[in-house]
């Protein structure tokens, strides 16, 4: 923030995850100081297609664990319910 060229867009809706806030970004022209570089210049993507495997795997495990915890309550529920007397 507060560097020319940086915007920040909209905020995106999502399912789920509420609490991370996503939004878009935009960098235009956007100058970076030599001390505030990440790797080498010109590696971004690289780096980011990198990272990609290890975040689908957070990502399909976060959806695991919510899926057993809603199939546990649905166990529990149907074993609780009573129906047609």
């Amino acid at each position: 923030r507060g560097m020319e060229g940086f915007e920040r867009g909209r905020k995106l809706d999502k399912i789920g995850l509420d609490a991370q806030d996503t939004a878009e970004l935009s960098f235009t022209d956007v100058k970076v100081p030599a001390e505030n570089l990440l790797g080498e210049e010109g590696k971004g993507f690289i780096y980011l297609m990198q990272n990609l495997p290890q975040e689908r795997i957070s990502i399909a495990i976060m959806a695991a664990a919510a899926m057993e915890a809603v199939l546990d309550d649905t166990l529990q529920y149907a074993k609780e319910r009573k129906a047609f007397g």
